[in-house]
């Protein structure tokens, strides 16, 4: 998809990338783009844990549960053109957009999924004398508006240069960490194929001794319009506080440049999104935890069995009836964006209408460095049609086939083709461009 010179869209890559004339991107479905992965998981395991509820047990599937790794990474992104176009005055080129970005990761280890298996009687270990250390679960979103002024021009023949100046407007950000989180129990009347699920409240009263969760766990969250509701003095969940609004503001910065060593060979080399977003003192709260919470399992103590076993069988991952966190006095906060470092080459064969290109982007997140490597190769039909093919090798796991496709203001681009129903990377680039101006010759 990156031999196709899309008007704007190659700016995206590379801020010196400058296409041959001026564009107007339609403003809302001039430019979208969604892209999601996973180390183990495939999409339609991320949209059964989002959406999971009482009659989709997910973990419970074998299939499921055999393509789980030690760690579990999720990443999704989205963003969202609102409106950007780009024009020539004299030899320089110069670009805005507003744009919507959406960033989420998550970080989940095995020993999750596989305590939420024994809690449904498939596990190995008897309740008698059960323990398991959970903790190691992340999260984290940023949600913001960019508003973006870049810059390029030709230094000389060979070398052109590149930047983009951001104001950025955080709607929102979550960070959330259990760092420990451990289970143990003491019991008897159970066994080690107990559904915890199945037991009603007569058989709670069979079970005697006592269960403990051993918890250490943080989140800090900035976002205006919203708030972390408390019951009993303990957070329950993150719900509606107000009107929706600009919870943070920060800078971010993009720099590239090309270089043409020699004829129909073109070399570029960028580093996007360096910045950060200072969120208010007044749109941040946070909630902490370390504590032992024990249920006692007797005549006398039913609530307490009762509460056990539906955090037994919620199967949520992050259950806030697990974490019991309070809410402390939010304080003023910073957070950095996900740099990505975007290395590139292309080739047009000489005297025909065929390239080949090869772009590595790494990524560098919170909780992971994301690389990839795309061999890609495209032919113009003439300048309204064209198309491309690509292969990203490491991400997908062998099966990063990808398209893009040009007719006349629509492009619409994957770097990786839907293989079946359970795909681990996937992503879509759609836009709607409209050339605007003359066409710029070096």
């Amino acid at each position: 998809m990156h031999t196709l010179d899309g008007l704007g869209y190659r700016l995206q890559l590379n801020p010196a990338l400058r296409p041959d004339q001026g564009y107007f991107n339609i403003p809302i479905i001039g430019g979208t783009e969604v892209t999601a992965s996973s180390n183990s998981l495939g999409s339609k395991d991320i949209v059964r844990i989002i959406g999971n509820n009482s009659d989709t047990d997910y973990y419970t599937d074998n299939a499921f549960y055999n393509r789980l790794k030690t760690e579990n990474k999720l990443q999704a992104n989205v963003t969202l053109d609102l409106l950007s176009f780009g024009w020539y005055k004299g030899k320089n080129f110069w670009n805005v957009n507003i744009s919507m970005k959406n960033d989420v990761e998550a970080t989940i280890p095995h020993r999750v999924f596989e305590s939420m298996r024994d809690a449904r009687g498939l596990g190995t270990q008897s309740w008698a004398n059960y323990m398991a250390e959970q903790g190691g679960t992340k999260v984290f979103a940023n949600s913001y508006v960019e508003t973006g002024l870049g810059f390029a021009r030709n230094i000389n023949e060979k070398l052109t240069i590149g930047g983009k100046m951001k104001l950025l407007f955080g709607t929102a950000n979550l960070k959330m960490d259990i760092r420990k989180l451990n289970l143990q129990t003491n019991l008897t009347g159970t066994s080690q194929s107990t559904d915890w699920e199945t037991i009603d409240n007569e058989a709670l009263q069979q079970i005697h001794g006592q269960a403990t969760i051993d918890v250490e766990a943080e989140i800090e969250a900035s976002m205006k319009g919203f708030e972390l509701k408390d019951d009993d003095g303990y957070v329950k969940r993150i719900g509606r506080g107000g009107s929706f609004g600009i919870a943070g503001f920060g800078l971010g910065l993009d720099l590239g440049a090309t270089y043409k060593p020699i004829d129909n060979l073109m070399l570029s080399a960028a580093v996007l999104d360096l910045g950060f977003i200072s969120w208010s003192k007044a749109s941040s709260h946070t909630a902490t935890t370390t504590s032992i919470q024990k249920y006692r399992f007797d005549n006398t103590h039913l609530d307490e069995a009762e509460s056990f076993r539906d955090i037994m069988t919620n199967g949520q991952i992050a259950d806030f009836d697990m974490l019991k966190v309070k809410q402390k006095k939010g304080k003023a906060r910073s957070t950095a964006l996900y740099s990505t470092v975007v290395l590139g080459g292309e080739y047009q064969l000489p005297d025909t209408k065929f390239c080949f290109g090869l772009l590595s982007t790494t990524r560098f997140s919170q909780l992971t460095t994301q690389t990839e490597l795309t061999l890609s190769s495209g032919y113009k039909i003439n300048r309204s049609i064209g198309f491309s093919l690509a292969y990203s090798m490491i991400q997908s796991g062998g099966k990063g086939l990808g398209i893009g496709l040009k007719l006349g203001p629509v492009i619409l681009a994957t770097d990786y083709m839907y293989f079946g129903n359970n795909s681990k990377c996937t992503n879509l680039l759609l836009g709607f461009s409209v050339p605007m101006g003359a066409r710029k010759h070096d």
